[in-house]
């Protein structure tokens, strides 16, 4: 089995006010896994996430950093030829669309992917996916995020997952906002796009959404834009007793 992610020497900063964030960091993920990606506030995870995906508001700053897909470079990609590869990332903080119905957006989005597909696939392929996140149909006529709680705007984040069936998924901080019962929900629909062949990259703080999730095989733990110790799961329990000092000391 190959790696269908390959970050390579990357440095990154913000355009903003041109703060480095990443310093050189080289991981791999291989293709048909779970990995999780962990570390203290700041530490430029959701950076990470938000360059590979191609935000304009982050900029590679060495010529020698890539991002290999399926050992493809696509760092001059735009965000959206990203997605159409198979890319998916969930937002820490999903944005509020007023006046675009979550119906009409992932319809849009369904057929923009999916071209050959009929309204009928859409359908039934939405509304297993309400099911699975115990979502009333009556959800999807609400505005794309607006006046959701957080909770709500992460399950409306994974039913975009289950509709799009993306190669890589990498879902940053999907956890936060949920409650017990919700939290058993989303995990169980990430196990479920995982099960059909998604890639999964789980960013977090915590050890409470590992506990749910199948075949979690690394763990990469970074620290002041640098990877600073990599893992299996046991590292998730380390980092739960011990703490982040633990791993400079």
């Amino acid at each position: 089995m190959g790696y269908i992610l390959e970050i390579k020497n990357l440095s990154v900063e913000a355009n903003e006010n041109h703060l480095k964030i990443i310093h050189n960091l080289s991981i791999k993920f291989p293709e048909e896994s779970v990995s999780v990606i962990m570390g203290p506030n700041g530490s430029g995870k959701s950076s990470l996430c938000q360059t590979i995906i191609g935000n304009p508001e982050y900029s590679i700053t060495d010529d020698l950093g890539d991002i290999l897909f399926f050992n493809e470079s696509i760092k001059s990609l735009k965000v959206n030829e990203r997605a159409l590869k198979g890319i998916f990332v969930s937002f820490q903080n999903p944005v509020e669309v007023a006046g675009v119905s979550i119906a009409s957006f992932l319809r849009q989005s369904y057929f923009n992917k999916f071209k050959d597909k009929k309204f009928n696939d859409f359908k039934e392929e939405l509304l297993k996916s309400l099911e699975l996140l115990k979502l009333d149909n009556d959800f999807i006529t609400k505005s794309l995020n607006e006046n959701l709680s957080g909770g709500e705007k992460k399950k409306s984040e994974i039913l975009q997952l289950l509709l799009l069936k993306p190669k890589l998924a990498i879902l940053d901080e999907i956890d936060s906002g949920l409650d017990i019962d919700a939290l058993r929900i989303v995990s169980n629909a990430i196990n479920t796009v995982k099960n059909q062949g998604t890639t999964i990259i789980l960013v977090t703080h915590y050890k409470r959404l590992t506990e749910y999730i199948d075949d979690i095989q690394n763990v990469f733990v970074i620290m002041d834009g640098e990877l600073k110790k990599t893992g299996d799961k046991k590292l998730i329990e380390e980092l739960e007793k011990n703490g982040y000092k633990a791993i400079n000391s």
